[in-house]
């Protein structure tokens, strides 16, 4: 039996970085809010986004 090598066409640490830096990126915008309030229609949204995140790493795992 051959062995077959398998290539990785992304490199894991670029993606790692690149989520480090997406999360400094919203770190600044946020920090830059001077009237932070929790609201109705906020409260809302936070829960679609969560259902959508729930469904989506539930979808991930399989």
């Amino acid at each position: 039996m051959e062995k077959k090598i398998s290539s990785k066409k992304y490199n894991d640490r670029l993606f790692i970085a690149l989520g480090f830096i997406s999360i400094g990126i919203l770190f600044l915008i946020y920090s830059g809010i001077q009237d932070f309030s929790v609201t109705s229609d906020s409260i809302k949204a936070t829960d679609r986004l969560a259902i959508a995140f729930y469904i989506i790493i539930s979808l991930s795992f399989g």
